[in-house]
């Protein structure tokens, strides 16, 4: 058979030696109680897969095309890897192969059903035209990170495992604070010449250009910063929970930083409640937000935004550095709605000089 195999003469000569040559006790020769078969009597474990390689699989997209495959977080249709023998069997041998597989994490990627299969198994047999493994998953990991995952799959032959590694696309989005090398911005980050005076435009490079982004997050994925701005009310350039370009997507989860905390799950209307409130803060320090902390924008923009007045008389958001005009902050250290809007003792919020450098907390999208 194609796939048999046998292990060499000298590894029971070896083991024979072994176990009786340094013994002082006499060798029964009694051909019931053969020394080589006491040798192997012992321990059979010690002759599963010496020397054995596994029975080669490989991902493929139909039959015969060697492909990678993507398995989509929390889908239930058509989240499927297909394997095949790399080397095929031959109808006219008779022979067959089995398989069991497993995932290198069941508690966040498990085997729903295998195509044809009762369990976590499958034959490979020629003469039922039984050459592809078809398995169906299900992903669900804590984290916003598109890592890979793997089946280990184990033929009946040489027992010994194989990882067969794929793709995933996760649907959960990361989050991080943008500090500018630690020196934050002013209130005045709008007055960009290569901007046009657009806060929510400079914000979102500050975020997608940062150094404070983890490696580990997928490569891909664009930032908003958390930010109202709501003048010059020309729609094309605000940002507030009443705009299309809200940072946060309804009914998402979003984790934190290079270590993927937790920080909540959003609702329907694309923010949180803070009931509960965060497991945990998400470090020091404040951000420029805008936000009440009910999520929307303040009445002021002179109070809550840091807004100068351009040469058309009009306010802009995000204009003014001065000690006389302020925003609103939130403080990384809360837990609570003080995460987005710090409030004071008296339950109002804490409003900021606008020459004061702060953060930004940066959603992906």
């Amino acid at each position: 058979m194609r796939y048999a195999h046998s292990l060499p003469f000298l590894f029971l000569i070896l083991s024979f030696t072994s176990t009786y040559c340094n013994k002082a006790d006499s060798i029964d020769l009694d051909s019931s109680k053969s020394p080589i078969t006491g040798a192997i009597m012992i321990d059979p474990t010690l002759l599963v897969g010496i020397g054995a390689t596994p029975i080669p699989l490989q991902l493929v997209n139909s039959p015969g095309t060697a492909a990678p495959n993507t398995v989509t977080e929390r889908s239930t249709s058509s989240n499927t890897v297909i394997l095949e023998l790399v080397n095929p069997l031959s109808p006219d041998t008779g022979e067959t192969i089995t398989f069991s597989f497993n995932t290198n994490d069941p508690s966040s990627i498990e085997i729903s059903s295998i195509a044809g299969s009762n369990d976590n198994s499958y034959t490979f047999n020629p003469s039922l035209q039984a050459y592809q493994a078809v398995i169906s998953l299900y992903l669900d990991d804590a984290d916003c990170v598109e890592q890979k995952y793997s089946i280990i799959a184990v033929d009946s032959i040489t027992n010994v495992p194989q990882t067969i590694s794929f793709d995933t696309k996760d649907l959960d989005k990361c989050a991080f604070v943008a500090t500018n090398d630690g020196k934050g911005w002013q209130g005045n980050f709008a007055l960009d010449s290569k901007l046009d005076d657009d806060a929510r435009g400079f914000a979102d490079a500050a975020c997608n250009s940062s150094s404070n982004k983890p490696g580990n997050f997928p490569s891909t994925m664009i930032y908003k910063a958390l930010l109202s701005v709501t003048g010059p009310s020309n729609g094309s350039k605000t940002r507030g929970i009443q705009y299309n370009d809200w940072p946060f997507a309804a009914n998402t989860s979003y984790y934190f930083g290079s270590q993927n905390k937790k920080m909540f799950t959003t609702d329907s209307g694309r923010t949180y409640n803070f009931n509960p409130e965060l497991s945990q803060a998400l470090g020091s320090g404040l951000l420029w937000t805008g936000l009440l902390n009910t999520w929307s924008d303040a009445t002021s923009k002179i109070l809550s935004e840091c807004a100068g007045t351009n040469q058309a008389g009009g306010l802009v958001s995000w204009s003014s550095n001065s000690v006389s005009i302020s925003a609103i902050v939130g403080n990384l250290a809360a837990t609570d709605s003080n995460l987005i809007s710090k409030q004071t003792a008296l339950g109002l919020p804490d409003y900021n000089a606008c020459n004061k450098f702060r953060y930004f907390l940066c959603i992906g999208q």
